[in-house]
């Protein structure tokens, strides 16, 4: 798990990346000094849950949030979230791509 968040950091413009239970628990963080992870954590849950219950999306969505400050994406899975916070300048596109690779690897690892 710590693989994959170390990945998706190395990626231009990433802040730092989390897995969080569906809880809003940390399962795992990587490189997220500058926000407080218990409180982004705990929202990605919040929103995730709202989703799942309002539009009827069970799993395998992912929900990108723009900011003045920067973007905000996570997929939302069955068991966890995969959390990332990026500059406004990142490649949305690429780290859409290694969110999902991501939460296939950790699928895997907690399968």
């Amino acid at each position: 798990m710590k693989e994959v968040l170390e990945r998706i950091n190395s990626i231009s413009g990433v802040k730092g990346s989390m897995v969080v239970g569906k809880d809003g628990i940390i399962i795992e963080s990587s490189a997220l000094s500058s926000v407080d992870s218990d409180l982004l954590a705990a929202m990605v849950a919040k929103v995730g849950k709202e989703m799942e219950e309002r539009i009827n999306a069970r799993k395998n969505f992912m929900v990108t949030v723009n900011g003045e400050g920067g973007i905000i994406l996570f997929g939302v899975e069955e068991d966890f979230i995969l959390a990332v916070i990026a500059r406004k300048d990142a490649n949305i596109g690429g780290l859409r791509l290694e969110i999902k690779k991501g939460i296939e690897k950790i699928k895997e690892e907690l399968g």
